[in-house]
């Protein structure tokens, strides 16, 4: 074709309105759209399947963009050119872009802006953009003029990128590999062999894959074609892939090369050395390239994958690429295999850190958004969750999408899913729903939305509900589970949506260990003042999360104790549970209970009760009012300490828990303050031991190992590392694993690595001296090898594992210089 500016007019004919019935069973109205172009020079009709047009619409009321590459119907005898008919739904749309591309996909024409320098030869009304409105019973034209393609100032279909990862997995299986800038160029136009989308059925991954196998051709060429790489603006000039063989042949050759333009008939090309699966690699086994340095390399460049294969002719290996990775590229999915039974409750995460952790991904409509998905924590239980908000940011609007590892629908043999959620400030802008989907890619992937039960406008904030049992048999294969949200940014309000306790098949969610106890005295000495009660295996639960007020540490002339009130709170009232450790009936001597309790600024409507509970979960718990008990009330005078008396408990066996009830006014009126202090049961010496334990003569390792009874002591050691949850939790000394101050690891010599001779520390009270003294977080490893003393209660931490836990204050550890 001939080199010079050629005009051509576009304008859309027969548009035929229909109406289609989309999966959620909401009817959309579309019609047929083809597009006719005039070209001053003839084309023949038998050229054209030499070209295709690609064409970009947006829709800016739900911000939706449909691209499509139209095949040539026919050439009239007066040249123009009609493409195949398509189907476009009614609406509003704009005309973004228009590219006449020959038969290797490289673009030749393009319609401009009115800012081009070649504009000032066409006719505003000829000019990018346009919009209009498509309408049933009507016939809306766009009139468009391309300009010749010039590839040294014309972007192209697609920009030059600075970083890329590309899994193939928003392809459909079988289609040629041509979106998001990709393309294939085959030796012969319209082969039906080459690179092109592909699964695995079993594991839903999906990949690019050349085979002549069974093909119609003698033999096949095929080149599968990067996007522009920008090699002069790019902070890592690496790239990196995998790539898998299977059915070797020795006929079949594949290449990487790269090339100073996409046409690899023109280009330069040099060949490139990776490792690629070979004839002695495993079938289907993934090979890594290693990192393949391009520094030697400048402006823009294409990475080409070449393939040759036999197809009648004789046997061809099918080659397959996965994971091309190009610069600096963050938040890369990890592989997970499908699961039959899975449980989540966030607990991992690091606070604000995008979801993407254990097989489960964040999808933002703009990938670089300030908000979305993210790990968040109570900071009064210490509960980790997934949240989503626009909330403060600096974005117009924000549409976050949370999508679950894949469930393997016909292997689960409980095909349900439940979770729960709650919400905070509401705004009715914001939305958010549940889906079932076919891969990771909200905007092409087919799905569904779940009937679930959410948190609504109705519901209490910070309040949990029950999503109910989600039946997923209807369906089979491999699906995942995508939790949509949108919300308004700096533009309005924004409700914060999250999500918990993820539960799919079989699965039982784990229970909090128990740690029964046949003697226990606890004076809350380990607590830090106003937070929230949950050392030392005690507990705190609250009717609603989230809640201001609740059972927390206070503090008056030195001595440490719990309290509630409900005192100028933001809820109109109140209920919050203490709940002791698990304390084993049967295996104590001494059967029985004290404590005492205090009072202050009497309310005749508080209520204070204690309780005997079979569980930690009030809610489902049996529970016996404990009436024996003396506890402070409205004649005792203010801040009086009143000794409960001795409590029985011998009538009762197994593990019990002592719970202290508090319900009170918050924001509508006045609310008691209740306190408990110096809980003892069964025959425990409150004395401190007279030998070893004390800061002159601390415990080693192993004496504290031994003891492990919840006595406070002194233990002397090498900080060794941070212990990172798991099952069993293991210590680290890397600092990408180090994501808190919250504990450390101690042992009798510096150099150790058995955890069996390690203390796991609690580093409690968020910026504690403790934490930001001793904590590798905050001293950037700097503490790590330490020889230190601490003072804190001897009991087991990270489920069974020796502890020391409630280090706090400065005066509870010292650092020995060296």
């Amino acid at each position: 074709m001939k080199k010079h500016l050629i005009y051509i007019s576009i304008f859309f004919l027969s548009l035929i309105i229909c109406s289609c019935v989309d999966e959620t069973g909401d009817v959309i109205h579309k019609g047929k759209v083809q597009f006719s172009v005039s070209v001053p020079q003839t084309i023949s009709d038998s050229d054209k399947e030499d070209y295709t047009i690609k064409v970009s619409f947006y829709r800016e009321y739900n911000d939706v963009t449909v691209e499509a590459k139209l095949e040539i119907e026919k050439i009239s005898t007066d040249g123009l050119i009609f493409t195949v008919p398509f189907d476009m739904e009614h609406g509003n749309w704009e005309v973004k872009q228009a590219v006449l591309l020959d038969k290797s996909f490289l673009p030749v024409y393009l319609a401009v802006t009115k800012d081009d320098e070649r504009a000032k030869e066409i006719a505003p009304e000829l000019l990018l953009p346009q919009s209009d409105n498509i309408v049933q019973g009507q016939l809306t034209t766009f009139d468009l003029q391309l300009v010749e393609f010039n590839p040294a100032t014309d972007p192209g279909v697609d920009p030059p990128v600075t970083s890329l990862f590309y899994d193939f997995s928003d392809g459909t299986k079988y289609d040629k590999i041509s979106l998001n800038g990709w393309l294939t160029i085959d030796a012969k136009a319209g082969a039906d062999r080459g690179w092109s989308y592909n699964e695995n059925s079993d594991t839903g991954n999906k990949y690019a894959q050349a085979s002549g196998f069974n093909g119609t051709e003698a033999n096949y060429t095929s080149w599968m074609i990067t996007p522009p790489l920008d090699l002069d603006n790019t902070n890592r000039k690496i790239v990196s892939f995998k790539t898998a063989k299977a059915y070797w042949a020795a006929s079949s050759e594949f290449k990487v090369y790269i090339m100073d333009s996409s046409d690899p008939l023109t280009a330069n090309k040099t060949e490139l050395t990776a490792l690629l699966a070979t004839e002695a690699d495993d079938d289907h086994a993934w090979i890594e390239s290693g990192d393949i340095d391009l520094s030697a390399y400048s402006g823009i460049r294409y990475i080409a994958f070449y393939y040759f294969g036999e197809g009648t002719t004789g046997s061809s290996t099918s080659f397959r690429v996965d994971d091309f990775i190009y610069g600096d590229v963050e938040d890369i999915p990890v592989e997970v295999d499908p699961v039959t039974s899975l449980f989540y409750d966030f607990s991992d995460g690091t606070k604000y850190d995008k979801i993407q952790l254990n097989g489960w991904l964040t999808v933002n409509k703009n990938p670089s958004a300030d908000r979305g998905w993210s790990f968040n924590e109570n900071s009064k239980n210490g509960n980790k969750y997934a949240q989503a908000s626009g909330f403060n940011g600096t974005e117009a609007n924000y549409t976050s999408w949370m999508i679950s590892p894949p469930l393997d629908i016909e292997g689960a043999v409980n095909k349900t899913v439940s979770f729960k959620t709650a919400k905070a400030y509401w705004a009715a802008s914001s939305q958010f729903k549940v889906y079932l989907i076919d891969g990771t890619n909200p905007e092409t992937d087919n799905m569904v939305e779940l009937s679930a039960t959410l948190a609504g406008e109705s519901d209490a904030d910070h309040a949990w509900v029950e999503s109910g049992s989600i039946d997923l048999s209807a369906y089979s294969g491999v699906k995942r589970i995508a939790f949509y949200y949108y919300g308004e940014g700096t533009t309005g309000s924004s409700t914060s949506f999250r999500v918990d306790d993820f539960t799919y098949g079989d699965y039982d969610a784990p229970e909090e260990p128990i740690i029964p106890v046949s003697e226990l005295f606890y004076d809350f000495s380990d607590g830090v003042k106003n937070d929230v009660v949950m050392m030392s295996n005690w507990k705190t639960v609250n009717s609603i999360d989230g809640v201001d007020k609740q059972w927390s540490y206070n503090e008056f002339n030195g001595n440490m104790y719990a309290q509630m009130s409900g005192y100028n709170g933001d809820l109109d009232t109140y209920t919050s549970w203490l709940i002791s450790p698990a304390l084993d009936i049967d295996g104590a001597t001494n059967k029985k209970v004290s404590f005492k309790t205090a009072k202050a600024y009497w309310s005749a409507t508080t209520e204070f009760k204690v309780y005997l509970l079979n569980g930690t979960d009030p809610s489902t718990a049996i529970k016996i009012e404990l009436t024996d008990a003396l506890l402070a009330s409205e004649t005792d005078a203010n801040n009086a300490w009143i000794e409960s008396g001795e409590i029985d408990l011998s009538a009762y066996s197994g593990y019990k828990y002592i719970a202290f009830y508090y319900h009170g006014e918050g924001s509508t009126g006045g609310s008691t303050t209740f306190r408990v202090d110096d809980f003892t049961y069964g025959d425990y010496n409150t004395v401190p031991p007279v030998e070893g334990g004390t800061k002159e003569d601390p415990y080693t390792v192993e004496e504290a190992i031994g003891i492990q009874d919840n006595s406070k002591a002194w233990v002397q050691g090498y900080i060794v590392g941070f212990v990172v949850s798991g099952t069993p939790a293991t210590v680290t000394k890397e600092a990408l694993e180090i994501t808190s101050d919250s504990n450390i690891a101690i042992a009798t010599s510096a150099g150790e690595t058995d955890t069996e001779k390690m203390i796991y520390v609690q580093l409690s009270g968020t910026g504690s001296a403790a934490r930001t003294q001793l904590g590798l977080s905050s001293t950037a490893g700097a503490s790590l090898g330490k020889l230190v003393k601490l003072n804190g209660n001897l009991t087991n931490y990270f489920d069974t594992h020796a502890g020391l836990k409630g280090v706090s204050t400065a005066e509870q550890f010292e650092i020995i210089p060296e």
